[in-house]
């Protein structure tokens, strides 16, 4: 059920993980991640914003071996239909035709209470803009990788309008990181209940 999004969850775990030590390989997993878009939105920006330009190099060279490779390989047909069809999902998003209560978006949320299209967009960005925001404050002011991760994975997750409940697989990325966090640095109270619970 989880479909390919224990892949992804793992991709992204690993790219945060080697972002220090092994910066091309963490750029190359980023770069993966584009078979996902929604979820690598935020990828970028928090790299920008922790300075990370090896990664970032390695994630544009991926990225763009991987669309000469499917030009290559599928021909441009692939890439025509994709950007015919990609308004598609779109709409069934902002109609209901992909059930609402499936989905784990601020947006969809937003829907679900009869908020209007425009309304729930706006409502959706702001959220996504916090989420960002701290995601960038963190990268660029704490170096713990526990922290950084947790903060990604939160903000890839609240960013994305498109988010199937499959998608949940993604919170496994700050549950290991803030477990390993306080492995490490001690525990505060009931933070190991709450984990327990989430």
């Amino acid at each position: 059920y989880g479909q390919n999004s224990i892949l992804t969850a793992s991709i992204a775990i690993l790219s945060i993980y080697y972002i220090k030590k092994r910066p091309l390989i963490s750029g190359l997993l980023v770069g993966l991640l584009a078979t996902k878009p929604q979820l690598a939105l935020v990828f970028p920006i928090v790299l920008l914003a922790g300075f990370h330009w090896k990664a970032i190099l390695s994630a544009i060279a991926t990225q763009a071996t991987l669309v000469i490779m499917s030009l290559y390989f599928l021909g441009k047909s692939t890439w025509l239909a994709f950007f015919k069809t990609i308004e598609q999902p779109k709409q069934w998003m902002e109609s209901g035709q992909l059930s609402w209560e499936d989905m784990i978006s601020t947006f969809a949320f937003s829907k679900m209470l009869g908020a209007d299209t425009t309304i729930a967009y706006a409502i959706h960005i702001s959220v996504a803009a916090l989420f960002i925001f701290v995601a960038i404050t963190i990268w660029n002011k704490s170096d713990n990788i526990n922290l950084r991760g947790s903060s990604l994975a939160l903000a890839a997750l609240a960013t994305t309008p498109y988010a199937q409940e499959y998608e949940l697989v993604w919170l496994i990325i700050p549950l290991i990181f803030l477990t390993q966090n306080g492995i490490q640095y001690g525990w505060h109270k009931f933070e190991k209940e709450i984990l327990i619970i989430a």
